[in-house]
């Protein structure tokens, strides 16, 4: 799985600009063992590794975009049941955070995600009845007659809409304003809390993956 978010900061002007980029991802793993007579038999769900990336000028013909960054990676956790704990319900909620660094005139930027193998994992051992599923912000794409998803569709069991769920990005970039003319002494000589005034601008994006296994 990978996806990739491009987007250019427009300063014509030059004034010069703070780029932030935020990243979570939010959701449940949840297994549920309900026969199987070995004690090897065990129900997994588990969610992988989410990789980032970033360019900071994709018009250079420089791309790095394949190295990834620790700063914009991101872990989900796994559930786990078997005979002697029949249910488990884990709460992915990685969140970090990475200074791009000041830029001035306009730039294209991009983000890449990516996981190295399938963006879920689901395994049901022996010969065993249960179900493993992922909530990352979609319900499951198809029921099956006679295998439904009990614990796949929203509201969950533990009560979270799928509104809060999936893997979100923020992108904030903050405007250094420039002075008016005949106005520099007089900003020099204040504080610098006052001594420049910031635009925030912000772009979020929801990324959801979808990934729900029932067997």
């Amino acid at each position: 799985m990978s996806y990739t978010l491009a987007f250019t900061i427009e300063d014509a002007a030059n004034q010069g600009y703070h780029v932030r980029v935020d990243t979570s991802m939010r959701g449940y793993s949840t297994a549920r063992f309900s026969s199987g007579s070995s004690s090897g038999n065990v129900v997994n769900a588990s969610g992988t590794t989410v990789y980032g990336s970033v360019d900071t000028d994709t018009t250079d013909g420089n791309s790095t975009l394949s190295t990834f960054v620790g700063d914009l990676t991101l872990n989900a956790n796994q559930a786990r049941a078997s005979s002697s704990s029949v249910f488990s319900n884990v709460l992915t909620a990685d969140a970090d955070s990475l200074d791009l660094g000041f830029f001035t005139g306009t730039r294209s930027f991009a983000l890449r995600y990516t996981t190295s193998t399938a963006p879920h994992s689901a395994t049901i051992l022996g010969n065993t009845v249960g179900e493993a599923a992922l909530r990352f912000g979609l319900d499951p794409t198809n029921d099956p007659a006679g295998t439904p998803f009990n614990e796949a569709f929203y509201v969950g069991p533990d009560g979270e809409p799928a509104s809060l769920h999936g893997h979100f990005v923020t992108v904030s970039a903050e405007f250094t304003a420039v002075p008016e003319p005949g106005t520099t002494g007089w900003i020099s000589g204040i504080a610098a809390a006052f001594a420049c005034c910031i635009r925030r601008l912000k772009r979020t994006h929801r990324l959801p993956p979808e990934a729900q296994v029932s067997m």
